[in-house]
């Protein structure tokens, strides 16, 4: 079903606010797999310049406000150990960033950026104008962490150009409103905010020395806050057409433009009616989830003007970015997990020890299930559907299995320990038959013969000895 909108509502449509949260997926190196902890991230992050952000949102239940708003104390050894706590979260200023990178101390907070095209004289002052509103790092005591930047601009455009989606490689250059020959690379700013964090990319493009694939594997949150709602006779046109308009968002077309291809399989659509809501008026709003992107639509009626990134609000205003991040966990949490099994030399006992201990501590702690976030029916349905399309039901089913695995290949190279140590005592006990064998031998050749068999059966003895402990030595450093 198309639905046709009307040249006022068109109209109305340019004066939306749009925002949009690039999610990026980061994970610690395997060298620092076993000493990872949360408190050395948190002391790392503060050092850099980072402060820690308290995440309140007043709409949910009041231990999840706790899940990332974990701050280790100073000189608190193991920051696991807060168990109510799955992640640490911190903020840094837009402008120190960007102070940092271009070297201008002059970068005021609500500096204006447009996205650089092969059109440049024609979109830069126009539609393709933006802001950057928020630069966020959590970080998960699984290893595995999110650097989320939020940017606020007037067209769907803005951020598919800043994402280059459907490319694997990103070459988006940025120009400064009002500042003439000043030039960034949208990649350079995440390379920026990654450095001394302690995390890399998940894709591992910044060891490979790959950067311009870093925003590869981002999965994007876009809401667009519209002031005037659309108006049609039934509930259904007025689904389909906030479904439309979440499908310009997705395709990055200008809103009401006719849309006629069929929504995916896989996708799933929310939709909700709420009037008087904190007597803002939010009275329509849609949601549409797919694989690595959610598009929402929100309508309002009133004289305030909702914030379409508003993580530093007091009330999430129907912002579903908790949600997003912790079905994002639980599968980054699997993956990672999966992959440092894949390969048995990547297990030692330290790290086999820490991924034991995490798995466990996912399952006790970190799972977290719709009903358990929110009273709200269509929250719940959103995050279901969150781990509909990453299969977070069966992949928390598997980690049973991963530990399994674990325990087997420790216990396995705990088995080949010791067959090398019995044969190492084995060796032992020849050497010890040999020695006393040459030793005798040179009580009966003293008497009779040239000195310098003293001399050869001595080195013999040595020789046999300083191979054994070297033997030995080796051994106890492979353990």
């Amino acid at each position: 079903m198309n639905l046709k909108f009307t040249d006022e509502e068109i109209l109305g449509f340019k004066k939306a606010r749009i925002g949009t949260y690039y999610i990026i997926p980061l994970r610690t190196s395997i060298e620092e797999l076993a000493n990872f902890n949360l408190n050395k991230c948190a002391e790392i992050l503060l050092r850099d310049g980072w402060s820690p952000y308290l995440w309140e949102f007043d709409d949910l239940y009041r231990h999840i406000n706790s899940i990332f708003s974990y701050i280790p104390e100073h000189g608190n050894s193991r920051a696991s150990n807060a168990t109510s706590a799955i992640g640490i979260n911190f903020q840094i200023p837009v402008e120190t960033v960007i102070r940092q990178i271009t070297g201008e101390s002059n970068i005021e907070k609500d500096q204006e950026y447009y996205v650089l095209t092969d059109d440049v004289r024609c979109r830069r002052e126009e539609d393709l104008q933006f802001r950057f509103r928020c630069m966020q790092i959590v970080i998960m005591h699984t290893g595995i962490g999110f650097l989320i930047v939020g940017i606020e601009s007037r067209s769907p455009l803005t951020s598919d150009l800043l994402l280059r989606a459907g490319y694997n490689q990103n070459s988006s250059q940025l120009g400064l409103v009002g500042r003439a020959g000043q030039i960034l690379s949208f990649v350079d700013l995440i390379k920026n905010l990654l450095e001394g964090t302690s995390m890399t990319d998940y894709a591992g493009c910044l060891k490979r020395n790959q950067p311009e694939c870093i925003l590869r594997d981002t999965t994007t949150y876009s809401v667009a806050v519209f002031p005037n709602p659309i108006h049609r006779d039934t509930s259904e046109e007025m689904k389909v057409g906030l479904q439309q308009l979440c499908l310009n968002l997705r395709h990055a077309r200008s809103f009401g433009t006719d849309n006629f291809e069929d929504v995916d399989e896989e996708s799933f659509f929310n939709y909700a009616a709420l009037n008087n809501v904190s007597d803002r008026k939010l009275i329509r709003w849609g949601i549409y989830t797919l694989f690595e992107r959610v598009t929402q639509i929100i309508f309002q009626n009133g004289e305030s003007f909702i914030d379409p990134i508003n993580i530093y609000g007091e009330n999430r205003e129907d912002n579903y970015l908790p949600f997003l991040l912790i079905a994002l966990y639980e599968r980054y949490s699997y993956l990672f997990f999966s992959e440092m099994l894949r390969y048995e030399e990547r297990v030692t006992k330290k790290s086999g020890d820490w991924m034991e201990e995490q798995m466990l501590r996912l399952k006790a702690f970190g799972v977290i299930l719709p009903g358990d976030m929110t009273p709200y029916h269509n929250e719940n349905i959103f995050l279901e559907e969150q781990r509909k399309i990453y299969d977070i039901d069966q992949s928390i089913q598997l980690i049973d299995d991963k530990i399994g695995i674990i325990k087997h290949i420790q216990a396995d190279k705990i088995e080949q320990r010791r067959q090398i140590v019995e044969k190492v005592l084995a060796t032992f006990g020849i050497i010890s038959i040999l020695c006393d064998s040459l030793g005798l031998l040179n009580i009966l050749l003293t008497d009779t013969m040239s000195p310098h068999i003293y001399w050869v059966t001595f080195g013999s003895e040595l020789t046999f000895i300083v191979v054994a402990a070297l033997i030995s030595f080796i051994l106890y450093k492979r353990r």
